[in-house]
């Protein structure tokens, strides 16, 4: 009678476990990658809303809680920022969005599962420069 040993049986099943934690890995990075992309997109959008702002007032200060420095989502006038605070929250395990705003400049940004993303009032939109404080800039 022919058949397999035991000692074939456990050399396929542990390349077949090999090739399942591979793949496994693979996408587990992918999901998070997507989660970033997600964030770094709801915080572009962020840009539009405050040339609206600044359009409207002459100052990007309602972009802004400055209680707490987050996306001001208490603005009835700007609901799209509730959407955008609420949209990087919901990918970023509730981790909050830094917003720094005077009358002439904005910054915010938000963690990334690996790095950081900033968009300030200059057009930049990035992960080289993750920091935004209260010098109102990407840096």
């Amino acid at each position: 009678m022919k058949g397999f040993t035991l000692i074939e049986l456990l050399v396929v099943i542990s390349i077949i476990s090999l090739f399942l934690a591979i793949s496994i890995l693979g996408v587990l990075h992918y999901r998070d990658r997507a989660r970033d992309v997600r964030v770094e997109s709801s915080l572009t959008q962020t840009k539009a809303v405050a040339t609206m702002i600044n359009n409207d007032t002459d100052s990007f200060r309602r972009i802004c809680d400055e209680g707490n420095n987050t996306i001001n989502d208490s603005d009835s006038d700007y609901s799209s920022l509730r959407i955008i605070e609420n949209d990087v929250k919901a990918f970023n395990n509730n981790r909050d969005v830094k917003c720094y705003a005077s009358d002439t400049a904005f910054c915010v940004s938000s963690p990334l599962s690996a790095e950081s993303y900033c968009v300030d009032f200059t057009g930049y939109s990035g992960r080289e420069k993750t920091i935004c404080d209260t010098s109102v800039i990407c840096h």
